[in-house]
């Protein structure tokens, strides 16, 4: 068993080179604050003895796509690829593929990132490990609770709020597969 997991890459590191993707500047600190308090828990995951491997910030491998994976952890032969996002507070639920805040409907719960990005890591990887997916939402604030116990994300294994996260991070805590952390490296943007 190693002593701890390996970190590489930098959270939120994509995020201070382009703010195209947010509407505003505001949004895009927000949005980094999020990476950059999943990161935190990760790598306190990852200093543990025998912790897994920890890689902020990749790109996913399939041409012309700009998103990035904000987390990818390799514990074992598990692949973890995590999307940390930022909402306001409320009640996420989904039905029939559609997701809502309270009585309002929220495109940007039914994104297809993570899918796309776990499709993209098969390819990428060729090899038997098993994919991962999990969305941490961070609250934007502590005023009223993020419930999301009736929020289904389209393909992703998981959603989670942020301090639920970080009270039970949900990932074993074992050495990655050296073969695999070394390959999806190649992946990280500001290693």
């Amino acid at each position: 068993m190693r002593p701890s997991g390996r970190i590489l890459g930098n959270a939120a590191g994509s995020l201070g080179h382009s703010e195209a993707w947010a509407a505003n500047q505001d949004v895009a600190r927000i949005g980094a604050a999020g990476e950059q308090r999943t990161a935190e828990i990760l790598n306190r995951l990852a200093n543990q003895p025998g912790g897994p491997d920890v890689i902020h910030d990749c790109r996913i491998p399939i041409p012309g796509i700009s998103a990035n994976i904000d987390h990818i952890v390799v514990s074992g032969a598990d692949v973890w690829l995590i999307d940390s996002k930022v909402w306001k507070p409320g009640f996420y639920w989904t039905l029939g593929g559609t997701t809502r805040r309270g009585l309002t409907r929220f495109p940007p719960a039914d994104k297809r990132t993570l899918p796309m990005a776990a499709d993209g890591i098969r390819g990428f990887l060729r090899t038997g490990a098993r994919i991962h997916q999990l969305l941490v939402i961070w609250p934007s604030n502590q005023s009223t609770p993020l419930r999301t116990f009736a929020y289904h994300p389209v393909g992703a294994t998981k959603a989670v709020s942020g301090p639920v996260f970080a009270r039970h991070p949900i990932i074993r805590r074992r050495s990655g597969t050296p073969a695999i952390t070394d390959r999806l490296a190649e992946l990280a943007i500001n290693a």
